[in-house]
C-alpha cells in the first residue's frame, strides 16, 4: 500500500491491469486470491479508471487462456468472482457471466467439458450461496445441529445474475454427468476385459494395456470426485454408473448375486462351502486397520526422524556403536520368533493379526525380504500351510509388491526346473509348487493363465508324475477355474482332454482312481440332488452358535449369554437337548485345539443349569466307554477329541481328579464293564488276586514269608495285568496309549502337589508296565510316552525292561497291602509295635515326657498343615468317610517313628558314662546320677543357641540329625527356659550360702561332731522329683577340690526312696543355733 500511495502510476493504469493478468495463474497461486483482489481494491481507491482496464484485461486473458489449461482458467474464473464480490468491477461490467457461459457448454468436447467441470466444482465450493443462491445441504445439516440458522449476508449480485448463473451450472450438470460417468465407466470396463483375457491366454498384461487401464481408472477417479463435490453443493443427486451386462464379471469387482440366484444354487460352485468362500474372498485390507504411515515405512523408519531430534546429548561413536548392535541383535531375535510363528498360523483370523503386527514392528525393506523367503521356503510335506500363506502374501501384495513378485518368481522357476526332470525324489516338491501356485491363484496373486499353462504342459507330456501334478491341479483349483467365466471354456476342454489320455494311455491303478475323484469333484455327474433335511429354525441357530461363533469366532462369554436365552423350560425340551446334542458332537468341524472352549461355557452354564451340566458330562463318559468296547478304528478321532475334553472338563473344575484317574486306569485295563473305582488302590489288587487264584488254582494268592524274605518278592506279575471283564484290546493296537498321553498331556499338570501327585506318580509305573506289556512299540508311539513323561516327571528314569517296571509294580503292591483290607475293602492302617523299656529312670520319663508333648504338637501341626496342602491342591474332595487316606496313614505312621526314636535315645542316653567328679567319690553309694541337663553341660563344649532343638529321623534304616529353630513364643521353648531358670536361681542360692558358711566358719566355737542320719523316704515319682528340682544339690555347683570338714555340730540327713530311681532330700542344720540355710 505504501508503495501505491508513494508512486504515480495514472500513465500506467492499462498496463498495471495487465500485468496482474500475467501473473494470474501462473505465480499467483489461489491461495493468494485474497492478497491479489486488496491490491485491485488499493488501485481502484486510487485511480478511478483502473477498474474498466481490470475488466478487461480480465476477460481478454480468460479467451486467450487454451482450453488444457485447466490452473489459469480455474484460477481467472475464482479471481473474477472475488473482485466482483469486493465491488472492485460492477456486476454489469465484469464478464463473469460469459466465463460462466463458456464453461457451462456442453457442445465442447469430452475432455474439455470434463476440465470444465472441475472449474465449476471449485467454485461452486466456495461460492456456491454468494453466486448461484443454493445452500448446500451440509450447511443445513450443521444449522440442525447447532439448533439455530446460519448469518444470513446481503450479496452484490443481483437476483436475477444469481438466478441465470444457477440455471447455467445445475442444466450443465443435469444434462452431462451422467453421460460422462457412464461412458468413463464403460472404457474402463472395457480395458479390463482386454486385461482379463490376456492374463487368461498369456498369464500376463503388456506394458501397453496396464499402462492405458491406469490411465482410464484414474480419469474416472477424478470424473467421480468432481461429480461427487458438485452433487453435494449443488444439492443434485450423484449419477451412478451401470454395468453393460449384469451377469459379466472381471477381476477385481465382486459379483452381486440375486437371492433367486442364491436359492438355485444354495453353495457357490467354485467353493465347497461358506467357510472356504469367506477364506478366500474376505480378505483384510491392512489400510483399514493400520495407519497409512506404517503401511509404507514401517513403524522403525517412521520413528527414525523422532529419535534423531531427540538425541540431544551428545555420545562417543563406541557407545552409539554398542547401542546399535545390541538394538540390532534383539531385533534380529525378535523377528526370528516372529518368523516362526508364521508357520504355526493356520486360520484366517491368525494370518490377519501376524500381517497387523508386521505392519507395526517389522515393516523394513531387510525384513520384507526376510518375510518373503519364509513364505517360499514352505517344507514339502506341510501342504496344509500353503493356503494361509497364500493369504498372506495376498493381504500385504498391495502394499508390498516385493513379496509376492519374490515368491512367484522363485515358484516358476522351480516348476521350469522341475518339468524336466522325472526323478521319483522330487514329486513331493513338485507337488508342493503345483499347489503353492493354485492357492494363489484362488488369491489372485497368481494369474489364472499360469495354472491353465501348466495344466496344458502336463498333458502335452502326460507321464505318471505329470498325471498325478494334473489331479493335484484339480483337487486345488480345479472348481474354481472351471466356475469363473473367464476360464471356464477353457479349463473344460483341458478337462476333457485328460478324461481322454486317462482312458487312452497305460495308468496305474492308484493314478486313475486319483484322477477319476479328482475330475468327479470339479464336475460332478448330472443326477437327482439329495434335499437338505429342513431343520427348526431354533436348531439351525443351537448349531450356529455352537459350530461357528463357539469353535471358529472363539467367544464363549457371548456365545453363553445367549445359551442362556433359550427356552428352558419343563415344557420344551427340544433347546437342551440340541444344544447337549452339537456339545457333544466332536466330529470333524469341532477344532481340536480350541476344545477348551467347550469347557468354559459348560463352566458357566453350571452356575444356572447344573443338573444339563452333569447330563452332558455323564453322556461324555458313556460315549468314551461305548466307543471303548466297539473299538472301531474310524471312531479314533472322536475317542482322541472325547478324552481331550474330559481333561478340558478337569481344568474347568468340573469333574474331580478321581474321575481322570479312574478314566486313566479304564485305558490300561484296570476296569470292569464300567470304570466305576478304577483308579481306586484296591481295585489293583483284586484284579492281581483274582490272576493269581486262578493260575494257582487256590481263593487267595497271598504273599509268603519266604517272598517276604526274598528280593524277588513272593508274587509273580501276570502276562498283562487287567480287569477279566474288559474289554478286549488287540496285542498290536497302541491306541489307547495314544488315549492316556493326550489326558495327561492335557491336565496332569496340575497333579503336582498332595495326593494328586501321589495318585499320578502311582499310576505311571503301572502306565510303565502296561506299555511293556505291548511289547516293542512304533518309533511315533514311544516318543509320545517320552515326551509324555518328561513334561510331566523330568527326573523319573523310564524302566528300560519289564522285568524292571514289574519290580516296581510289586514294590508298590507290597508297600500298599501292609495299609489294605482286602475283605472290608477299605484302607485301615495296623497298628505298629512300640518299644517299651522298663529299665528307665523317672527322670527319664519326666524329661522324655516333656520332649514327646512338644513333638506330639509339632507332629500334629504338622500333620494338620499336610492336611490342609491335601485338600487345596488335591481335587479329589478327601477321602470317603470312614476311611483314612494314603496321606493321613503316612503321616500316623511318622508320628509312631518319631515317638519310638525319642524312647531309644533316651536309653542309649542312660548308658553314656558320666564325667568324673570330686564329689563323686564321697557320694558314689549315696547320691542319684545326675540329671540329663547337668550331664551334658558337664561334657563341655560350647551351648548350643536357646531354640535350637536337634530331631532325630530314621530314613531307610539310618538315623539322621536335624537342627530345629523353634521361635521363643513357643510352648516347648517356654519349657526350655523355666529349667534354665530354675538352674540359675539354684546355682545363686548355693553360691549365697556357701559364702556366708564361709563367713560364720571364722567366728565358730569348739567343733561339735558330725552326725550322719539315714531314714526311709516317703514316696516317689512326681512328688519326689518336685523335692529333688527344689532342694537338690547337683554335682555341677560342687567345688571340684577336697571338699572341707562339715560345719561342727551340722547334721546331714539321707533318705531312701521307694521309686525306681533314687531321690535323697539333705537337710543343713547348724547346732550352735547360730541361725542355718537350707538349700
Amino acid at each position: 500500500e505504501k508503495d501505491i500511495d508513494g508512486v504515480d502510476a495514472s500513465k500506467y493504469v492499462s498496463e498495471l491491469a495487465e500485468c496482474i493478468m500475467e501473473a494470474a495463474g501462473v505465480s499467483l497461486k489461489l491461495k493468494e486470491l485474497p492478497a491479489g483482489a486488496k491490491v485491485c481494491t488499493r488501485l481502484r481507491a486510487t485511480y478511478e479508471e483502473f477498474s474498466a482496464h481490470l475488466a478487461k484485461a480480465l476477460k481478454k486473458a480468460f479467451e486467450s487462456t487454451p482450453n488444457t489449461d485447466l490452473n489459469r482458467r480455474r484460477f481467472l474464473l475464482r479471481f473474477c468472482v472475488e473482485l466482483v464480490l469486493v465491488e472492485c468491477i460492477s456486476a454489469k461490467d465484469s464478464p463473469l457471466l460469459d466465463f460462466v457461459k463458456e464453461v457451462t457448454d456442453i457442445s465442447l468436447p469430452e475432455e474439455t467439458v470434463i476440465t470444465n467441470f472441475t472449474i465449476i466444482g471449485s467454485l461452486a465450493q466456495k461460492h456456491a450461496v454468494s453466486c448461484f443462491g443454493i445452500v448446500p445441504a451440509k450447511q443445513k445439516t450443521f444449522e440442525e445441529a447447532l439448533g439455530r440458522s446460519w448469518c444470513e449476508r446481503s450479496c452484490v449480485l443481483g437476483e436475477a445474475l444469481r438466478t441465470q448463473l444457477m440455471n447455467l451450472v445445475v442444466n450443465a450438470y443435469q444434462s452431462s454427468a451422467a453421460g460422462l460417468l457412464q461412458t468413463a465407466h464403460t472404457r474402463l470396463l472395457e480395458q479390463e476385459k482386454v486385461n482379463s483375457k490376456l492374463r487368461v491366454d498369456k498369464g500376463q498384461v503388456d506394458a501397453e494395456n496396464q499402462t492405458k487401464h491406469e490411465q482410464l481408472k484414474e480419469a474416472f477417479t477424478k470424473l467421480q470426485t468432481n461429480l461427487t463435490t458438485l452433487s453435494e453443493y449443488l444439492n443434485q443427486p450423484l449419477p451412478t454408473p451401470q454395468e453393460e451386462d449384469p451377469n459379466a464379471s472381471r477381476i477385481g469387482v465382486k459379483q452381486e448375486k440375486t437371492e433367486e440366484d442364491n436359492k438355485e444354487e444354495e453353495l457357490p460352485m467354485i467353493w465347497e462351502d461358506t467357510e472356504q468362500q469367506k477364506f478366500y474372498e474376505e480378505v483384510l485390507d491392512p489400510k483399514d486397520v493400520i495407519p497409512a504411515v506404517l503401511l509404507q515405512s514401517g513403524k522403525k523408519e517412521a520413528e527414525k526422524a523422532d529419535t534423531t531430534e531427540g538425541a540431544e546429548t551428545p555420545k562417543t561413536q563406541e557407545e552409539v556403536q554398542k547401542e546399535r548392535e545390541e538394538a540390532r541383535a534383539q531385533a534380529i531375535s525378535d523377528f526370528e520368533l516372529y518368523l516362526a510363528r508364521i508357520s504355526k498360523c493356520e486360520s484366517a483370523k491368525q494370518v490377519d493379526d501376524i500381517v497387523i503386527e508386521f505392519f507395526h514392528e517389522y515393516n523394513t525393506k531387510g525384513n520384507r525380504r526376510a518375510l518373503a523367503q519364509t513364505l517360499f521356503s514352505v517344507q514339502r510335506t506341510k501342504l496344509h500351510l500353503l493356503a494361509p500363506h497364500a493369504r498372506l502374501i495376498a493381504i500385504v501384495g498391495p502394499y508390498m509388491k516385493d513379496v509376492p513378485t519374490y515368491v512367484m518368481q522363485g515358484l516358476q522357476q522351480e516348476l521350469e526346473h522341475m518339468k524336466n526332470v522325472k526323478d521319483p525324489v522330487l514329486i513331493e516338491s513338485k507337488i508342493r509348487t503345483v499347489r503353492y501356485l493354485c492357492e494363489l491363484c484362488k488369491f489372485k496373486v497368481c494369474p489364472p493363465g499360469v495354472v491353465l499353462d501348466m495344466f496344458k504342459d502336463f498333458c502335452d507330456d502326460f507321464s505318471h508324475h505329470h498325471a498325478e501334478l494334473c489331479a493335484h491341479i484339480l483337487q486345488a483349483c480345479g472348481r474354481y477355474l472351471l466356475y469363473t467365466p473367464e476360464t471356464a471354456m477353457r479349463t473344460d476342454n483341458l478337462l476333457e482332454r485328460m478324461a481322454r489320455l486317462k482312458n487312452a494311455k497305460s495308468v496305474p491303478l492308484r493314478l486313475e482312481i486319483m484322477l477319476e475323484d479328482a475330475y468327479y469333484q470339479v464336475k460332478p455327474p448330472e443326477g437327482k440332488k439329495s434335499k437338505a433335511k429342513e431343520r427348526d429354525p431354533l436348531e439351525q441357530f443351537i448349531q450356529h452358535l455352537i459350530c461357528d461363533r463357539l469353535y471358529k469366532d472363539e467367544d464363549e462369554d457371548k456365545v453363553l449369554k445367549m445359551v442362556r436365552k433359550l427356552p428352558w423350560s419343563e415344557d420344551s425340551q427340544q433347546a437342551p437337548g440340541w444344544v447337549k446334542k452339537y456339545l457333544l458332537d466332536l466330529n470333524m468341524h469341532a477344532n481340536y485345539e480350541n476344545l477348551y472352549l467347550v469347557a468354559s461355557l459348560l463352566s458357566g452354564l453350571a452356575k444356572y443349569r447344573d443338573s444339563f451340566v452333569i447330563d452332558v458330562i455323564d453322556s461324555l463318559f458313556e460315549n468314551i466307554q461305548s466307543t471303548i468296547e466297539r473299538n472301531d478304528f474310524r471312531e479314533m478321532p472322536l475317542r482322541v477329541r472325547q478324552v481331550k475334553l474330559v481333561g478340558e472338563l478337569y481344568n474347568y473344575r468340573l469333574v474331580d481328579s478321581g474321575i481322570v484317574f479312574d478314566a486313566l486306569y479304564q485305558f490300561i485295563g484296570f476296569s470292569g464293564p464300567t470304570a466305576f473305582r478304577a483308579g481306586h488302590a484296591i481295585t489293583a489288587h483284586r484284579i492281581l488276586e483274582r490272576s493269581l487264584a486262578a493260575h494257582k488254582g487256590q481263593q487267595l494268592g497271598s504273599i509268603t514269608e519266604e517272598a517276604e524274605e526274598s528280593e524277588a518278592g513272593g508274587m509273580q506279575m501276570p502276562p498283562i495285568l487287567a480287569d477279566p471283564r474288559h474289554s478286549l484290546e488287540a496285542p498290536w493296537d497302541y491306541f489307547r496309549i495314544k488315549l492316556v498321553c493326550v489326558l495327561l498331556e492335557t491336565c496332569a499338570h496340575y497333579f503336582d502337589r498332595g495326593a494328586s501327585k501321589q495318585k499320578l506318580d502311582r499310576f505311571i509305573h503301572f502306565f510303565c508296565r502296561y506299555v511293556h506289556s505291548k511289547g516293542e512299540l512304533p518309533l511315533r508311539f514311544m516318543n509320545m510316552v517320552y515326551d509324555t513323561l518328561e513334561r510331566l516327571r523330568p527326573k523319573f528314569v523310564f524302566p528300560k525292561t519289564k522285568s524292571a517296571a514289574d519290580e516296581q509294580v510289586l514294590k508298590l503292591l507290597k508297600a500298599e497291602r501292609e495299609t489294605l483290607d482286602l475283605n472290608e475293602e477299605k484302607n485301615e492302617p495296623e497298628e505298629e509295635e512300640e518299644a517299651e523299656d522298663d529299665e528307665s529312670t523317672d527322670d527319664e520319663e519326666s524329661e522324655s515326657g516333656d520332649d514327646e508333648e512338644s513333638e506330639e504338637e509339632e507332629s500334629d501341626e504338622d500333620s494338620e498343615e499336610e492336611e490342609e496342602d491335601a485338600q487345596d491342591y488335591s481335587r479329589a474332595g478327601g477321602a470317603e468317610e470312614g476311611k483314612k487316606t494314603q496321606h493321613e496313614q503316612e503321616i500316623e505312621d511318622f508320628d509312631k517313628e518319631v515317638q519310638q526314636m525319642l524312647i531309644d535315645a533316651l536309653d542309649r542316653e542312660r548308658h553314656v558314662p558320666r564325667p568324673s567328679s570330686s564329689m563323686q567319690p564321697l557320694l558314689s553309694s549315696e547320691l542319684t546320677q545326675p540329671a540329663m541337663a547337668a550331664r551334658k553341660s558337664d561334657g563341655g563344649g560350647t551351648p548350643a543357641a536357646p531354640g535350637a532343638f536337634s530331631l532325630m529321623q530314621k530314613r531307610g534304616g539310618k538315623v539322621q540329625m536335624k537342627q530345629i529353630e523353634l521361635p521363643d513364643d513357643s510352648k516347648l521353648m517356654r519349657a526350655r527356659m523355666e529349667v534354665t531358670q530354675q538352674a540359675t536361681q539354684e546355682k545363686e542360692d548355693l553360691k549365697r550360702y556357701i559364702m556366708q558358711s564361709d563367713a560364720v566358719s571364722g567366728t565358730a566355737p569348739a567343733a561339735a561332731p558330725t552326725r550322719i542320719q539315714m531314714r526311709a523316704g516317703k514316696g516317689s515319682g512326681k512328688a519326689a522329683r518336685l523335692a529333688r528340682n527344689k532342694e537338690y544339690i547337683k554335682t555341677e555347683f560342687l567345688p571340684e577340690d577336697e571338699p572341707e570338714a562339715p560345719v561342727p555340730g551340722t547334721t546331714i540327713r539321707m533318705s531312701g526312696g521307694k521309686g525306681a530311681g533314687f531321690s535323697s532330700r539333705g537337710i543343713l542344720q547348724r547346732g550352735d543355733g547360730g541361725g542355718g540355710g537350707g538349700c
